[in-house]
């Protein structure tokens, strides 16, 4: 039964096959070429399969064309139309694609395949190149040409090379101009790998044209092909096309095609790997590099592998793939490719407005899990206490009273950095505090002069005022190691150390500097501040974030610790301990001074926090599960630098006319503040009017919102969306409180499934829950999500999460004044509602959200229409 079941499915495909021959696709055979396919056993109808699917050369004789397909070439004469002479490939075998499936043909786009659309496209590559700045994604392709590459075993193409441009043609580019999802500003270049790289595309702008130019790189005789496939030239000539654009807002991307090992001898393979790692520790994520072997099971792919590994290890987006012989698993494989590639131009793009960001180009990555130091060498900065050319200037934390900085107290003299005191006890060790101000310290030698050295009176009200305080420290001394050793989507993170006053060697806890991993530009308002870096608006910005975060934490983990009486009556307060408490690290920051050669001091400020150990993990992200879209449609640079009009960008881009607008922007991202988004943030969570809630526990933030509003606002009365409205905040006055959570908790039980316990909350669903409480306890104004760190379990056995970098969406509607909402500012991954909205779509609310009576989506929905009776 299966041999019969075989048979007929190949007389299906011959039946298929002779269906598509058409008169294109007949010939006229001569005595030498029936002479021939009889000895050598080739029938007609292969001739006729070859004349329309083979890959096409030119024959040795003047006119003629050699035609590969399915194991068989044959020589035609196109002039006379008549078939010369056949044999059979002695190489192939019966695995041949071609006789599986029909081979996929391709036709050119005829609107763009004239001297007026190729003329257009190169103006608009003319004016590209020198335009770098504007590009938003570069991709470099390595296309294996060795003679490997001629083998005919991929379903649905003719041979491998084949199967590679057909991808090109129809997943990476044609694909994405139908969709719409790429630019003129996309380019990609191509090399080719054999004995020697050579470079086909250099820089082109992806459109209608360069899809027909890789669909005539399909036929042989454009490129066949031949020889050996070393990885060395073609990757030193890859790195060479990336390195071209110097500017950190554009995507990169360098995908492998190879069916085999490297031809260039084992001895070299190390330095491939050098090369890759290289590339990687330059660009680090903005590069993503996906390898793609294309051979039978058989075939040995470690080195492609090990290139993966090498970048992965600096932090790029690094896949390897192995697909299964098929046109249908290359193109699943290249929609891989081209959503990586959206995903790095996201992550360069500023989601409110739509601008370019630019990725700093001043910072190698090092190699992940590398050992530690004891102490500085050569690929770090030293910075010491009381150094001539390098030293620490002062730190600074954030002070929540103030909800600012605040300069610690530093326990050098203020009039020649000596030491004076201990920085851990504030004991003094030569010297004095200044008994005017007491928020500084002076040695003996410049004791005598202290008035001349400072403004005592300035001094003591900065301590009065809480803008200078105490904070332990190891030691003055600090290093901060050169490369980074980890990158995310918004900072940079680098080993930062404590030294030893006289070993200068490591001491303390191990630290994390943090800098934004982009360019940020210095606010006008902070060039006369206390901290004078192009890195405080982006700390600041941060350490807000972080604190609020904090405070948010503080809240939950009372919220536990409350529960107690009401778990004792249900018999589980020995497991209260049990429930992971949530903590984020508190950073500072340091401000290093360099002397340069010119003697001018060269300030930069770091944001500094305790390295968290253990296993570090996500939670959630600031994303949910909910895909984000920009519409890159911005063509102004094009047209206005090279000029040539929209409607001619929009027709290489296959568009119609008038479709394309100017835009100074890369793409527009409707603002959170758009009425229409919280409509339907509304209609989709049902939560209608978010209110505050009136405990005072929450009053530092709603203090923090106020104290950066001008003086006019401070005066208003709130308005009644102010009040608490008992349906959405769950936790009132403190009288009330213990009340409330018995409530909640026999409320959760009846949700809860029978045979679910409180003893056996996940760790995990804890965490969820912080980010859906930090919703509701704040009346709907805001949500902590992108939960990152490490739980930890002590000695006593109770754990607790260790979190930093959170991200925090804020509510428009949830805000009585605009004018709040705008200042409180936290940062490019507050996504607004879109976030808020993008957590419950994928949040299921979990046994720990019920033993702290959170609502669910479903509840608040349900209560939308009271609310608004009610108010």
């Amino acid at each position: 039964e299966s041999q019969w079941m075989v048979k007929l499915c190949e007389q299906d495909t011959e039946n298929n096959l002779l269906q598509d021959l058409t008169i294109d696709s007949s010939l006229i055979s001569t005595p030498h070429d029936r002479e021939r396919r009889q000895e050598r056993g080739i029938v007609k109808i292969d001739l006729q399969r070859a004349r329309r699917y083979g890959m096409v050369e030119d024959g040795k004789r003047r006119g003629s064309k050699r035609y590969t397909y399915a194991g068989h070439v044959f020589v035609y004469d196109e002039k006379n139309k008549r078939a010369i002479t056949s044999w059979k490939i002695k190489e192939s075998n019966n695995k041949s694609g071609t006789t599986k499936v029909n081979p996929i043909l391709m036709e050119k786009s005829k609107d763009h395949d004239t001297p007026r659309a190729k003329k257009l496209h190169n103006r608009v590559k003319n004016a590209l190149i020198t335009k770098k700045k504007d590009w938003r994604s570069h991709s470099v392709f390595i296309v294996d040409m060795s003679g490997s590459m001629r083998t005919d075993d991929i379903n649905g193409a003719r041979c491998r090379s084949d199967g590679v441009w057909m991808t090109l043609a129809r997943e990476f580019v044609k694909k994405q101009l139908d969709s719409g999802s790429i630019s003129i500003y996309d380019m990609m270049s191509v090399v080719l790998m054999g004995e020697e790289a050579q470079v086909v595309f250099r820089y082109e702008p992806i459109d209608w044209t360069v899809y027909n130019k890789i669909v005539e790189l399909r036929e042989w005789t454009t490129q066949k092909p031949i020889g050996h496939g070393n990885y060395i030239p073609a990757i030193e000539k890859a790195e060479e096309i990336l390195n071209y654009n110097d500017f950190g807002s554009c995507a990169l991307s360098l995908i492998f095609f190879s069916d085999g090992s490297p031809s260039d001898g084992r001895q070299q393979y190390e330095e491939i790997y050098g090369m890759v790692s290289n590339m990687a520790s330059r660009f680090g994520r903005r590069l993503t590099v996906s390898c793609i072997g294309m051979a039978d099971r058989n075939e040995d792919f470690s080195v492609l592998q090990k290139m993966v590994k090498e970048a992965a290890e600096f932090g790029c987006r690094s896949y390897f793939s192995r697909p299964s012989l098929s046109m249908n698993s290359l193109s699943d494989i290249m929609m891989s490719v081209t959503s990586s590639m959206a995903s790095s131009k996201t992550e360069l793009t500023e989601l409110r407005t739509g601008f370019l960001r630019t990725v700093r180009n001043d910072v190698l990555r090092e190699k992940q899990n590398a050992p530690d130091d004891t102490g500085p060498g050569h690929d770090w900065r030293v910075f010491r206490s009381d150094g001539n050319k390098s030293y620490l200037n002062a730190v600074y934390k954030w002070n929540d009273r103030t909800r600012d900085f605040s300069t610690v107290l530093d326990t050098r003299c203020a009039g020649c950095f000596k030491r004076v005191a201990d920085s851990m006890t504030y004991d003094i060790i030569s010297g004095s505090l200044c008994k005017d101000c007491k928020a500084c310290y002076f040695c003996p030698d410049c004791l005598k002069k202290a008035p001349q050295l400072h403004s005592c009176h300035e001094n003591a009200w900065k301590r009065r005022n809480h803008l200078i305080v105490k904070q332990p420290l190891p030691s003055l001394s600090v290093a901060l190691k050169k490369s980074a050793f980890g990158e995310g989507a918004e900072r940079l993170a680098f080993r930062f150390r404590f030294l030893d006053y006289s070993t200068e060697l490591f001491i303390g806890q191990k630290m994390v500097a943090k800098e934004s991993r982009f360019v940020e530009t210095k606010e006008k308002k902070d060039e006369i501040d206390y901290l004078q870096s192009n890195r405080y608006s982006y700390h600041r910005v941060f350490v807000r974030t972080q604190a609020t975060a904090s405070r948010f934490a503080s809240i939950y983990n009372r919220a536990l610790d409350d529960l107690s009486g009401t778990l004792q009556s249900k018999g589980f307060a020995e497991k209260l301990g049990d429930y992971p408490r949530i903590h984020f690290v508190e950073p500072m920051v340091f401000e290093l001074a360099e002397v340069e050669d010119n003697e001018e001091v060269k300030i930069q400020n770091v944001l500094v926090e305790p390295f968290i150990e253990g296993t570090y993990q996500k939670w959630n992200n600031n994303f949910g599960n909910v895909a984000y879209d920009l519409n890159l449609d911005d063509f102004t640079q094009a047209s206005t630098s090279s000029g040539i009009e929209l409607d001619s960008i929009a027709f290489l881009l296959g568009r119609k006319k008038g479709s394309l607008k100017n835009s100074k922007k890369v793409g527009f991202v409707p603002s959170i503040e758009d009425e229409d988004d919280g409509n339907h943030f509304e209609k989709s969570l049902g939560t209608g009017r978010a209110t505050l809630t009136h405990d005072n526990t929450f009053n530092a933030l709603l203090g923090a919102i106020a104290e950066e509003c001008s003086d006019e606002d401070e005066g208003e009365e709130d308005s009644s969306e102010d009040l608490v409205h008992e349906k959405i905040s769950h936790i009132n006055d403190a009288k009330h409180q213990q009340a409330e959570f018995d409530d909640l908790i026999a409320a959760a039980a009846d949700l809860a499934p029978p045979e679910v316990s409180y003893r056996n909350i996940p760790n995990g669903d804890f965490a969820q829950a912080f980010s859906h409480f930090s919703y509701v306890r704040s009346g709907g104004k805001i949500m902590v999500v992108d939960l990152q760190g490490s739980l930890q379990t002590n000695n006593e056995n109770t754990s607790k999460f260790i979190l930093t970098d959170p991200a925090i969406h804020k509510r428009r509607k949830a805000f009585n004044r605009a004018f709040n909402y705008r200042r409180l500012n936290f940062g490019r991954t507050d996504r607004g509602e879109k976030g808020i909205y993008a957590f419950f779509n994928s949040h299921v609310c979990n046994d720990a959200c019920r033993l702290l009576g959170l609502k669910s989506r479903e509840s608040m929905e349900q209560q939308k229409q009271p609310l608004e009776e009610d108010n």
